[in-house]
């Protein structure tokens, strides 16, 4: 019987040599074509298969017949060669595990012997220090008796001895004992001898003998102590000397002293504002002149010593220890004038304090006493330069010039009131001439205002300080221009003047001439003050009174800016009036109708009067404080909006992009920040639940902006606080910004949940709203962040 076709083409495509041939899979197949003669048929032909198999197996032997043989030889050889190999590596491990035997008990010998070495080398050690100490205490003792001139190296020795003895076991020791008398006996000795030389040789300023003196401390470990001591006594000697001299009893001393105490020569006190006072005391002032410069000198030598003795085992300068070292200010010639400066000023205000006269002479005489001190800080002034102090401190000195400077005008800053008073009466006179109630001065009088008052900062160069003073009389110039200008402004009674919605009427044009001519004022005297600026004279009073001129700019401009802000506002509250439920947003660039509003108003605004006024400056602070201003009250409209759709929420995206570029307008030049605009665009996109893990809020917006925009999202199912206080989103937006306090706005906000959870409770409601939870974990959160 023949196979049917299809289970012949079955069998002769069925691959029998793959791994994952199933044989129930393949009968099950074949049994599924139907007739009761197939198994039999299908049998037939695998029997023919399998004759062609054995058939092309018989091939495969005969035409590889010797390689067979050699592969079934070659198996036999591998198993003998494993087992001689699993022989010898038998006899290898007990030829290692007698090697390890001899190994143990070698290193338990030689570990032995390393321990019998280093007790050794222990006893060797203490025997070397014991030699160490005796020859260094028979070396201290020859030293001790050569007497001063070898008394750094004495002191070498004891701080060797100091630190050989820090060993407990040479104290055990007989044969050390009188090396350590020797050594305690030697440091007493060495300490008082070698405080007596550095007195002498601070006194004949002999370089030599100091150097010895700090080399015996610097040995001993007492350098910075050493140092630390000359310089309290230093400055201890010169407070006790300035204040002796300037003591009323000092100075009220008679100056001729020739004629002794004879009849009819009392010795009595000078009293009142006479010529012997006023001589002792301008003598005592160039005497105080003196001792300050005396006692800079006398650091100045110290700190060339210093910095010429070297340690002879890192090579670095006594100096450069110290300025390494926690104390460094001892060493520190600029720290030291400040003290000198401290002390003048605290014991000549004690002077003025002490005697009208005194204070008389001072007021009177203020440029000669300011001369003096001149004289003072061009003396000093030497010592602090690089080139005289041998670079020590160079960079310090450098960076302090300024500041030391400042310090010796400040020295007679209590002393500048009378003397300054006719400098101001001339800046002031020129200024109240040229203003006049309808009239602002003329581009002549402005030339000559500036010119008096470069007049008066010429006249004073001769003298850094008396030019900072002159400086602050002209920053009251200033000041004055200042006032005189902002009279000149229309108030805000007057309608005409800050109206933006017409054009620009004379009145404003007058605004703008008088906003114009402060801003000419104040770029001239920028140009005018600018040296005296550059060289630090009165810097800062000069910038401060070029401040009050920006005031008036900014206050006027800022006037007028206050009706530009309220009509934007305007603008921005009509959003409320949009759709932002609708379905599907035909355009994906639209934006509402408000915010084209926005962008023409703004764009006017810009072109009729912005652009007149000459401040740029000005207007970029204007505008920025304007642009936060409306940003602001901008994302609490959003945050009021209710029942806003996914397209909704696509067209408040696009809302937010124009009104950055609408407010950009304004001023194209400016950088406005608009995080908080960006924030809540991205805020709106959150889901309810995600508002309490994020932590920008409170820093981008504020906590009641973002609870506002929960109860807009609760709503109809929790009534909103202002809508439940009977307020519509106008006059809830005027409430927050009368009530700018953050804790007032999240009181209202929770006494409007809490009224809330009183209504459900009254109804008998047994559920709360799904966003209430949300609302009062923000609540508690903004509460939190209020007290902390």
């Amino acid at each position: 019987m023949m196979i049917p076709r299809a289970d012949a083409a079955a069998v002769a495509s069925t691959d029998f040599a793959q791994d994952e041939f199933d044989v129930q899979s393949f009968v099950s197949t074949l049994s599924a074509g139907g007739g009761g003669g197939v198994p039999e048929e299908v049998s037939e032909q695998l029997r023919h298969r399998l004759g062609e198999v054995e058939g092309q197996i018989n091939t495969q032997v005969q035409d590889h017949y010797e390689d067979l043989i050699s592969h079934a030889t070659g198996i036999k050889r591998v198993e003998e060669v494993l087992n001689m190999m699993q022989t010898k590596s038998t006899a290898l491990s007990l030829s290692i595990g007698r090697v390890r035997a001899k190994m143990d008990d070698n290193y338990e010998k030689a570990q032995q012997k390393v321990t019998q070495l280093e007790n050794m080398q222990d006893a060797c050690d203490s025997l070397r220090r014991v030699i160490r100490v005796l020859f260094i205490g028979k070396r201290l003792y020859q030293q001790l008796q050569a007497g001063e001139r070898d008394l750094p190296k004495a002191a070498q020795s004891v701080s060797q001895l100091e630190q050989l003895l820090q060993y407990e076991d040479l104290h055990q020791i007989e044969v050390v004992q009188p090396v350590i008398q020797l050594h305690r006996e030697a440091n007493k000795s060495i300490t008082h001898n070698n405080a007596e030389i550095l007195q002498r040789s601070l006194t004949e300023e002999n370089q030599n003998l100091l150097g010895n003196a700090l080399q015996v401390y610097f040995h001993l470990g007492q350098l910075p102590w050493s140092v630390r001591h000359m310089l309290d006594q230093l400055k201890s000697q010169l407070r006790n000397d300035v204040t002796k001299l300037l003591s009323v009893t000092h100075l009220n001393k008679s100056a001729d002293r020739s004629g002794g105490f004879g009849p009819g020569k009392a010795n009595m006190p000078i009293t009142g504002n006479s010529a012997a006072l006023r001589t002792n005391f301008w003598t005592s002032v160039e005497k105080i002149v003196g001792l300050s410069v005396a006692a800079v000198h006398r650091l100045h030598f110290i700190l060339s010593v210093l910095k010429k003795k070297k340690d002879t085992v890192t090579q670095d300068s006594f100096f450069d220890t110290l300025v390494s070292s926690d104390d460094s200010s001892c060493v520190s010639l600029v720290e030291f004038v400040k003290f000198v400066q401290s002390a003048l000023k605290v014991e000549f205000g004690n002077c003025a304090g002490s005697s009208h006269s005194l204070k008389q002479i001072i007021d009177s005489e203020y440029p000669k006493l300011l001369k003096q001190f001149m004289s003072l800080r061009d003396k000093v002034k030497p010592y602090l330069e690089p080139s005289a102090n041998d670079s020590f401190n160079e960079n310090e000195n450098i960076e302090s010039s300024e500041e030391i400077n400042e310090g010796w005008k400040n020295c007679l800053a209590d002393f500048q009131s009378a003397y300054l008073s006719r400098s101001l009466s001339r800046l002031f006179d020129p200024v109240n001439l040229g203003f006049t109630k309808d009239k602002i001065p003329t581009e002549e009088e402005v030339v000559s205002i500036i010119g008096i008052m470069e007049s008066e900062m010429g006249v004073a160069q001769f003298d850094e300080g008396l030019s900072h003073h002159i400086a602050k009389n002209v920053s009251k110039t200033v000041e004055l221009l200042a006032i005189k200008c902002e009279e000149c402004i229309p108030g805000a009674d007057s309608p005409e003047t800050w109206q933006v919605l017409a054009t620009v009427n004379p009145t404003q044009l007058f605004m703008l001439s008088v906003v114009n001519l402060v801003h000419d004022l104040r770029t001239r005297l920028l140009s005018s003050f600018h040296p005296y600026i550059a060289q630090g004279g009165g810097a800062e009073v000069l910038k401060g009174s070029l401040r009050k001129l920006e005031d008036v700019m900014e206050n006027s401009v800022g006037a007028w800016m206050g009706n530009v802000e309220r009509c934007m506002k305007d603008i921005l509250g009509t959003l409320h009036s949009e759709n932002y439920s609708l379905q599907v947003l035909a355009d994906s660039r639209r934006t509402s109708l408000y915010i084209r509003e926005l962008e023409t108003f703004t764009s006017r605004v810009q072109q009729s009067y912005l652009s007149q006024f000459h401040c740029a400056d000005v207007i970029d602070g204007v505008t920025s404080r304007l642009a936060a201003a409306v940003g602001q009250f901008f994302i609490i409209q959003i945050s009021l909006i209710k029942g806003i759709s996914d397209a909704g929420y696509s067209l408040i995206d696009n809302d937010l992009s124009a009104f950055e570029a609408a407010v950009k307008q304004l001023n194209p030049h400016a950088m406005f920040n608009f995080k908080n605009i960006r924030f809540l665009g991205t805020l709106l996109r959150f889901d309810s639940q995600d508002f309490g893990s994020c932590d920008q809020i409170g820093d981008f917006i504020p906590y009641s902006v973002a609870i506002c925009v929960l109860f807009s999202r609760a709503y109809p199912g929790i009534t909103p606080p202002y809508m439940a206080a009977e307020m519509d989103e106008s006059d809830f937006s005027n409430w927050l910004q009368r009530h700018t306090a953050e804790k007032d706005r999240i009181q209202f906000l929770n006494s409007g949940l809490e009224s809330y959870v009183q209504r459900v409770r009254n109804e008998g409601g047994r559920e709360y709203s799904p966003l209430y939870p949300h609302l009062l974990h923000m609540l508690e959160k903004a509460s939190k962040h209020i007290d902390s």
